[in-house]
């Protein structure tokens, strides 16, 4: 955790250096120039992200709840994803091991190790 006086953050405000990502935080919180957020942003996606939920946060409550489905709905389609991904695995090495793969095989081809599906 770091402590910052934001304060003395704009005596070397014209010196800033964008590869530190401490001085693209501080662009991000405390600049209102618009094309040195712009620029921060478009460099850092978690300045990206953070901008994105304070921009939610700043929605009508109709708005917001409709912002909220929707991160939970990309959330529980990734988790499907994932599901049916590991789904996949294990049909494809129960089709190998009934044309006579060995696991070993099994891992070789698929890089999948079948012992650790479960």
């Amino acid at each position: 955790m770091h402590f910052i006086e934001t304060v003395k953050f704009t005596d070397f405000i014209n010196h800033l250096d964008f590869h530190n990502p401490l001085h693209r935080w501080l662009t991000f919180l405390k600049s209102d120039d618009k094309s040195l957020l712009e620029e921060v942003i478009s460099m850092d996606k978690n300045i990206a992200e953070a901008e994105e939920r304070l921009s939610a946060l700043n929605l009508s409550k109709e708005l917001r709840e409709a912002y909220d489905a929707r991160e939970r709905e990309l959330h529980d389609e990734v988790t499907r994803m994932r599901g049916a991904k590991e789904e996949g695995k294990k049909e494809i090495i129960e089709a190998m091991r009934k044309n006579g793969f060995t696991d070993e095989d099994i891992k070789k081809i698929t890089g999948v190790d079948p012992r650790e599906l479960h």
